[in-house]
């Protein structure tokens, strides 16, 4: 028996001729069925059907490509077919895992009729690279087909991974250096590394090794880095990259800036000037590196030779203190020595101080002379001795001399030290100037007034002598004009409206008051003349001697208070205030010093004194106030105090208060004790030392609290002053 095999190609032929007796015809394809399947054919007629198994096939064609490592994933279709309509069984393979993955979308067999395609995903495996080849195989139950494609994964470069702290501190001055370590990791073989860097920045210098190892050295010799103010923070920023420069990262170092003391600039140098010599004006500069608003003090440590004034007087901001400032120093009059100048700039914090000397050198200066007021004397008067306010800062000695312009008016006039005394021609009257000059040898200093002698005596009644030579009569009222002599004239005035008034004119001198108050009465006295009201409990009257003097006494209820004018010339008058109170003021100029003196009604009394425009006040709110105007135009007002009186030797001793104002409007304060008969003063208590002082334009107040006599005064404090 012969035995047939299948084929899978349709032309084929088949002939076996047997030997036996079976005759079995030849077959080729002609001898089919209607279904096409070859068949043998019996001698009887009968057919016999032989099954041939054919192979399945992929309808799909995959070639060969190429991708980049770490591209993913790639997506397929397949599909299959199997002409014998039989379940098969697809697989696909990847001969490299480690660089190609394969995923097939579906389980089980893949079942006729095949319509739907299969997909399958082949992912990359990170960073693996390499030639992969993928087996796709069906299998049919007893055939299996397979088919091959290659997928060239090709290498590209990874990004590396870089960690640590990309950051660092410094401080400026102190802890210059930071370092540290950042880390970087790339798969790529040999490129686990960073790029060197050595470079400086605004601050200072960074310096990076491959390995990551950095260091960063602060360089405080930059001016930006001297610049940064305490507190403030100042950054630097580089740029670290990758060996393959794939990666960049920004590190960052922090200067911590810290405040640094401000500088002056201008460099002084001692120097030595002549004394007197007036202001000398110096530059400054001074910066701050920080910016920082910069006081500046300049101070003297001799005030009483040299005195600093800068043109500034707060605070200077930056845009101020980068321009120059400037300073004078000005000499104290008749001042002279060695002078410290420190400069001062603080920031706030931190200070720069410089010092020069400056030395003051002394110079012969020309002595003075104070104001001598011009004196009115009766005929025959006895010696009169005068003390002359001179000096000499040199403390050389000096020497006077005099020039009586009108000789036979005086007898002579001579020098004790500085006490002048001025002696009487029998029975000359008249007026003439005198010249007084001191020397210290270099130089002079002179002073002229004038004296005036009366015809008549110091014991003259002068209502016995005064007759009246002028009388008129106006509108306004009458004046009465007396002739004393050859050389005083006594003139009353009696108005319409109630006021009266009087003169005393002595030589080119004249001394008045007036009164506003109706009633008042003029009237002359043995020693000159008064304007006078009288009510029922208060008495005020102005009183003028001959020989110039005036005074002013406002009584309430038996207590006085009273105002005495020693210099020629002065003013009194007497009125009611706005509220009808009763008020006298006295007041007179002396050498460009205003005066005034003022009593009232409730006790108070008051004197001013104005020098250039500044006014100094002593406020009495005690009664019993006495005030004298001296000569030299000196104010000093007395006050009685709450302390008994005291009686020693038979002489009554009161305690008061004393206070002085001089012709430059400074003020000294006092407690003390006065003999009444004498004058005598002791147990003198000054507030602060008579050296020192108050400056002009103070205010002094005297009144009782609580059954004490207080002194409270109110100034300027612009020198030292001294206690006691």
């Amino acid at each position: 028996m012969k035995t047939l095999s299948t084929f899978t190609d349709a032309n084929w032929s088949f002939s076996d001729r047997a030997t036996s007796s079976e005759n079995i015809w030849d077959m080729d394809e002609t001898n089919t069925t209607n279904n096409g399947y070859p068949f043998l054919a019996w001698e009887n007629g009968a057919d016999i059907n032989v099954t041939l198994n054919q192979a399945p096939t992929f309808t799909t064609t995959l070639s060969t490509i190429t991708i980049n490592e770490d591209s993913g994933i790639i997506s397929y279709e397949i599909n299959a077919t199997d002409a014998d309509n039989n379940d098969l069984n697809i697989t696909v393979d990847s001969n490299n895992t480690s660089i190609i993955t394969v995923s097939p979308s579906w389980s089980g067999n893949h079942v006729a009729p095949y319509t739907s395609p299969l997909d399958f995903n082949l992912t990359t495996v990170n960073n693996a690279y390499g030639s992969v080849q993928i087996t796709l195989s069906v299998n049919d139950g007893t055939a299996t087909t397979s088919t091959t494609y290659d997928i060239n994964v090709t290498s590209v470069n990874d990004v590396p991974i870089l960690s640590g702290t990309f950051a660092g501190t410094a401080t400026e001055d102190v802890g210059t250096q930071s370092s540290g370590t950042i880390t970087i990791v790339d798969v790529d073989s040999g490129e686990s590394a960073f790029q060197a860097l050595n470079i400086t920045g605004t601050y200072g210098k960074f310096v990076l090794a491959t390995n990551g190892n950095w260091t960063y050295d602060v360089n405080s010799s930059l001016a930006s880095v001297q610049g940064l103010a305490g507190g403030s923070i100042g950054v630097d920023n580089f740029t670290v990259t990758s060996a393959d420069g794939n990666v960049s990262q920004t590190f960052s170092v922090s200067v911590n800036g810290v405040n640094d003391a401000p500088t002056i600039d201008t460099l002084f140098s001692n120097r030595t000037i002549l004394e007197d010599s007036g202001i000398t004006n110096y530059e400054l500069n001074v910066s701050d590196v920080d910016g920082n608003d910069l006081n500046i003090i300049v101070e003297s440590n001799n005030t009483s030779i040299l005195t600093v004034t800068p043109n500034w007087t707060n605070s200077l901001n930056q845009a101020t203190w980068t321009q120059t400032q400037d300073f004078n120093l000005t000499t104290v009059l008749n001042g002279n020595g060695i002078v410290r100048i420190t400069v001062t700039v603080n920031d706030g914090i931190l200070n720069a101080v410089s010092n020069f000397d400056v030395n003051v050198t002394a110079v012969n200066d020309a002595p003075s002379l104070g104001y001598i007021s011009d004196r009115v004397y009766y005929k025959n008067f006895t010696d009169k001795n005068i003390t002359l306010e001179e000096t000499d800062v040199d403390g050389q000695t000096l020497t006077y001399s005099v020039n009586i312009l009108t000789a036979n008016i005086l007898n002579s006039i001579t020098f004790t030290g500085n006490t002048m005394t001025i002696s009487s021609s029998p029975e000359v009257s008249g007026y003439t100037d005198v010249n007084i000059t001191v020397t210290d040898g270099d130089f002079n200093a002179s002073k002229l007034f004038n004296v005036q002698v009366l015809s008549i005596a110091a014991d003259s009644d002068i209502t016995e002598e005064a007759g009246v030579t002028v009388e008129t009569t106006d509108a306004n009222g009458t004046t009465l004009s007396n002739t004393i002599g050859t050389d005083i004239i006594i003139e009353r005035r009696e108005e319409n409206n109630g006021r009266v008034s009087h003169k005393i004119k002595v030589g080119t001198k004249t001394t008045e008051a007036s009164s506003d108050i109706n009633g008042s009465v003029v009237q002359i006295t043995a020693t000159g003349i008064q304007t006078k009201y009288t009510d029922t409990s208060i008495v005020a009257q102005a009183d003028a001697t001959v020989t110039g003097q005036a005074s002013h006494t406002l009584t309430v209820n038996g207590v006085s208070t009273k105002a005495i004018s020693e210099a020629i010339g002065a003013y009194t008058a007497i009125s009611k205030d706005s509220n009808g109170a009763v008020e006298i003021v006295t007041s007179i100029d002396i050498n460009g010093e205003s005066i005034s003196v003022i009593a009232k009604e409730d006790g108070t009394a008051e004197h001013s004194v104005s020098v250039n425009g500044i006014t100094s006040k002593a406020i009495s709110k005690v009664a019993g106030t006495t005030t004298t105007i001296k000569a030299d135009g000196e104010v000093e007002t007395k006050t009685p105090t709450t302390q008994a009186s005291e009686t020693i030797g038979g002489d009554v001793w009161i305690y008061e208060t004393g206070t002085i104002t001089d012709t430059t409007g400074k003020t000294v304060t006092r407690f003390q004790k006065r003999n009444t008969t004498t004058g005598a003063i002791t147990s003198v208590q000054n507030t602060f030392a008579p050296e020192t002082p108050y400056n002009a334009g103070s205010t002094v107040v005297i009144e009782e609290i609580n059954s004490h006599t207080v002194i409270k005064t109110t100034f300027s404090l612009t020198t030292d002053m001294t206690v006691e």
